[in-house]
């Protein structure tokens, strides 16, 4: 019996200073449903200046551990800065060369743990469908939005 090849589309994380957030990030994607079943790519981008630079070694240090302590974890450290734009568009197209399909997910960003099903499941569906070009998982905290409090 062949073993079925995966359609889990893997997890791009990209990453720069925002070190009061990584590990809130961090513990929201752990634990996300069937978080070992996907691999993510975590890119950290470079530090700009003496400010971000004790930043981005910080978080570095923290994802360092968080490989440690998950296998399906692979970074790629940027040498230099590349800036947001130029980070995301060459690992993007790095990726997606590969896999023919990804999850973009940015350090600032705080998901459910059905988020990374829900995307897969979502691209997935809609892969043979040439008028959708993404799937999008973004959804406002109405709790804080006082005009939706009786919606």
């Amino acid at each position: 019996m062949s073993k079925k090849k995966s359609s889990r589309s893997p997890v791009i994380i990209f990453l720069y200073n925002k070190d009061h957030l990584i590990e809130k990030f961090l513990k929201t994607i752990k634990k996300c449903h069937n978080f070992k079943k996907y691999k993510f790519i975590i890119y950290s981008d470079s530090y700009n200046n003496l400010n971000d630079k004790k930043k981005v070694i910080f978080i570095r240090k923290k994802i360092i551990y968080f490989k440690s302590q998950n296998n399906n974890i692979e970074i790629k450290f940027r040498k230099k800065n590349f800036g947001l734009k130029k980070n995301i568009i060459s690992g993007v197209n790095e990726i997606i060369k590969k896999y023919k399909k990804i999850i973009v997910i940015e350090d600032d960003l705080l998901v459910t743990k059905d988020f990374l099903d829900y995307m897969n499941s979502n691209l997935n569906f809609y892969k043979d469908k040439k008028n959708v070009f993404s799937i999008s998982g973004y959804s406002p905290n109405f709790k804080n939005f006082t005009k939706y409090q009786n919606f």
